[in-house]
């Protein structure tokens, strides 16, 4: 893929959004590393919580000259903002495949006009896996690209929509019981049925890498 790689867009984004959310670093996650068909292979992620952000990561797995880089951010559970998921998953043939959605936690959210723009510039990438349907909104961005430039216009759209969501979402304790109940279906949606996150397993090992996305992927809603 031309121009700036997927590990470099997410750092500059989870930059933004450390910047923009003030965000406070989590106790550093240690990185795994294995050996993946010849070729050395890491997965490390970053971890922050804010006044806004009950949670959020930062995730990087590379293996040869494939690159999969990943965001979740979940704001706290008294305010309706939503959940901020992307992926970015960069293949060795120089193509790339962009996730990113704004997922709603309350019913009647109105999708983003800016997300539902950026998603109709761009070339799809087919259907969105059942799965994905039911806690995604209704206008994901779900594209394969071939330049960096042009995710990175995506990227850089969902996160500055997150951003003034979160910002614009006031406390309400009366929601905090169905933000929790939209936030835990997000979450099981992804370690129970995202058939990517099995790629993991090849390469870490089942029990290593389960632990992984369960504590630091998509840790269990409290």
């Amino acid at each position: 893929m031309s121009g700036l790689s997927f590990g470099a867009l997410l750092r500059d984004v989870e930059s933004y959004l450390r910047d923009e959310l003030l965000l406070t670093p989590l106790p550093d996650e240690p990185a795994l590393r294995a050996d993946f068909r010849g070729h050395p292979a890491t997965l490390s992620s970053r971890c922050y919580q804010g006044p806004a952000i009950r949670f959020g990561r930062a995730t990087i797995f590379a293996a040869g000259e494939a690159e999969i880089a990943s965001l979740a951010f979940f704001p706290r559970l008294d305010r309706g903002a939503p959940i901020l998921g992307v992926d970015l998953v960069e293949h060795a043939r120089g193509s790339g495949l962009v996730v990113a959605d704004l997922s709603p936690v309350l019913e009647g959210t109105p999708v983003d006009p800016t997300m539902a723009r950026a998603a109709a510039d761009l070339p799809s990438a087919g259907e969105l896996p059942a799965w994905a349907q039911r806690v995604f909104s209704s206008a994901p961005i779900f594209a394969r690209v071939g330049d960096a430039s042009i995710a990175s216009a995506a990227i850089r759209t969902a996160a500055c929509a997150f951003v003034s969501s979160v910002r614009g979402s006031a406390a309400a304790g009366a929601a905090i019981e169905s933000v929790r109940e939209a936030q835990i279906r997000y979450v099981r949606a992804h370690r129970e049925e995202d058939r990517a996150l099995g790629l993991l397993g090849k390469v870490f090992g089942v029990a290593t890498a389960q632990r992984y996305v369960r504590e630091v992927l998509f840790p269990e809603v409290v």
